[in-house]
């Protein structure tokens, strides 16, 4: 037993044939190459480009941008926010809004905006504002506290260029607005809470060095008031040189609802049905009635 072992032991072992094969000279049955055709490498393409994209969009802190391009005291106009929510495909979800042109000035905690940020960074400020929660307005010395309103924005080219050169408008609607404060310049005796708007228009449009109000107006449970003139910018919009009038018209029955107010408004030459109108000058910072 132990010759037959050393025998055995001292033979020579023949090598696997398949094992001296060179790596690599075979591929197994479940693998073989193929050549993509030219639709194929067109549509991986585009599939990449297209994540690449979307990732840009999600991750790019678009926010920050915006920001900064909103906060340009060069303008005359500034935004801010405490939280920006962007979407794609819809409108934009702003909380803590506050917007400012000159002395007016106009603050919601909830916003829904429909300004293009990719308009944004072209300088374009165009798109439409809805303030769907509670707001506070301010312009001059008047004050405003309402539950809606639409700020309509259309000025192309104007994020980095002086207020004197815009071409466009802006156009505010109010409902359900109530006065905060009132010019005290007016001589009717009127408290705040007197005056209660159902419906409202500011607009200011904007044709390179001036500006005009025709169209604004405010429709109050004592007058329907409305603006009339134009303004003139040659610095800071809060500068602009104002040149216009403030006409109230009193409601039908003005009369019997405020016998006080009508006798106040008929001392000063307004007349049943007719308008009482104010001058309304200075400047958009400080106007003098």
């Amino acid at each position: 037993l132990l010759e037959e072992q050393e025998e055995i032991s001292t033979q020579a072992v023949e090598p696997d044939p398949s094992l001296l094969d060179e790596p690599g000279t075979e591929l197994d049955d479940d693998f073989e190459e193929t050549t993509l055709t030219s639709r194929q490498k067109i549509w991986i393409g585009v599939s990449v480009i297209s994540s690449f994209l979307l990732f840009f969009v999600l991750l790019f802190p678009l926010d920050i941008i915006i920001r900064k391009l909103l906060q340009n005291p060069e303008t005359g106009m500034q935004a801010d926010f405490t939280s920006l929510n962007l979407n794609a495909f819809g409108s934009d979800d702003i909380q803590g809004f506050q917007f400012r042109a000159g002395s007016f000035a106009i603050s919601s905690p909830q916003v829904e905006s429909t300004v293009s940020w990719i308009g944004l960074m072209k300088d374009d400020l165009e798109g439409t504002v809805t303030l769907n929660g509670p707001f506070d307005l301010q312009a001059g010395d008047v004050g405003l506290q309402g539950q809606k309103a639409l700020l309509k924005l259309g000025l192309p080219d104007s994020m980095q260029q002086p207020a004197s050169t815009w071409v466009g408008d802006i156009e505010l609607e109010l409902q359900g607005v109530t006065f905060t404060a009132l010019p005290s310049a007016i001589p009717l005796p009127l408290s705040p809470s007197d005056l209660k708007v159902s419906q409202g228009r500011i607009r200011m449009g904007f044709d390179g060095g001036g500006v005009n109000f025709e169209g604004s107006s405010l429709q109050t449970n004592l007058f329907n008031i409305r603006l009339t003139g134009r303004g003139t910018i040659r610095g800071p919009l809060a500068a602009m040189q104002l040149n216009g009038r403030i006409c109230l018209r009193p409601v039908s029955d003005l009369q019997q609802e405020n016998p006080a107010i009508y006798d106040f408004y008929t001392a000063f030459g307004g007349t049943g049905g007719g308008e009482l109108c104010f001058k309304l000058e200075g400047n958009l910072s400080s106007p003098k009635f």
